[in-house]
């Protein structure tokens, strides 16, 4: 994985800045023990949409890409379509007239 390049004066100015904004950015999420406001709301939507986001990441990284494209693709093991179509069945159960196929 390749890391961004950032020129030496950005990076001098986003080190001291970057605990300003996370100061910051704790007293938002720490607020609601006063009472709920609109920052408190938005950094925990922020928090939450990163967190999903990262976990989406880091399990397509670690798991679909290198277990389904590696596996089937190139060493050509085609028996873990079959685990992939049983997992996805877990996706009919929201449904009462087709979730017989989940369980």
């Amino acid at each position: 994985m390749t890391g961004v390049n950032l020129p030496a004066a950005l990076v001098e100015f986003l080190q001291p800045s970057s605990n300003w904004i996370g100061l910051f950015i704790t007293l938002c999420v720490w607020s609601f023990l006063y009472k709920e406001n609109p920052m408190f709301r938005f950094w925990e939507h922020a928090y939450v949409g990163t967190a999903a986001g990262h976990g989406i990441v880091t399990n397509f990284t670690n798991t679909i890409k290198s277990g389904v494209v590696v596996n089937i693709g190139q060493n050509g093991e085609y028996w873990e379509i079959l685990a992939i179509i049983v997992g996805c069945l877990i996706y009919f159960q929201p449904f009462r007239s087709r979730a017989w196929i989940a369980r």
